[in-house]
């Protein structure tokens, strides 16, 4: 699961659990299908609507996806930048961030695509330079960087595997967001 912060929100709260995009999945019973999320419209696509079109409602912004190299980081990403939004994909390994930049520029999409180890504070920091070079200001954060342990018996973990697990997906995941939110004040 990752976490998203916007500039000017009060909390910080995990990812799609909150507002119409969850009620629908829960509603709908849909499924997080290889990365994508299927059967749910985004708040541009109801009835009423937004005044203002898809590609203008995020218009402007700078959004940084940790994890957007693949995944639902990537949909998210995606889905972001349908927006309009000005991205920057981070994560490991960097090729991958380049390739998603890539193919978002050929959607018309500000793009760019850097290295980002959430364990490492100096590549945390090299992420928030490289969108406030980009950019300018940073408005949405997006983490979706994480890993799993293998499947096996809990007994069988080894201190070591479970430092790494906890070290990315909760300390690193913590102070991206710590960092993004300093900058973005």
């Amino acid at each position: 699961m990752g976490f998203a912060i916007r500039k000017h929100s009060a909390a910080i709260r995990p990812a799609f659990t909150s507002g119409r995009i969850y009620k629908q999945l829960r509603k709908r019973k849909r499924k997080v299908i290889q990365g994508t999320l299927t059967g749910v419209r985004f708040p541009w696509q109801y009835r009423g609507g937004f005044a203002k079109q898809p590609k203008e409602h995020l218009a402007g912004k700078c959004a940084i996806v940790v994890g957007g190299n693949s995944g639902i980081g990537k949909a998210a990403a995606e889905a972001i930048a349908a927006a309009g939004a000005n991205m920057v994909i981070a994560g490991v390994p960097e090729a991958g961030c380049h390739e998603v930049a890539e193919e978002l520029k050929a959607q018309g999409t500000k793009a760019v695509g850097v290295a980002c180890d959430v364990t490492s504070q100096e590549s945390i920091d090299n992420v928030i330079k490289v969108a406030e070079e980009n950019f300018g200001q940073i408005d949405i954060l997006v983490t979706s960087a994480g890993i799993a342990l293998p499947r096996m018996n809990a007994v069988d973990v080894a201190p070591e595997q479970w430092d790494k697990l906890f070290s990315i997906n909760l300390k690193g995941n913590f102070f991206l967001m710590t960092s993004v939110a300093r900058a973005m004040e």
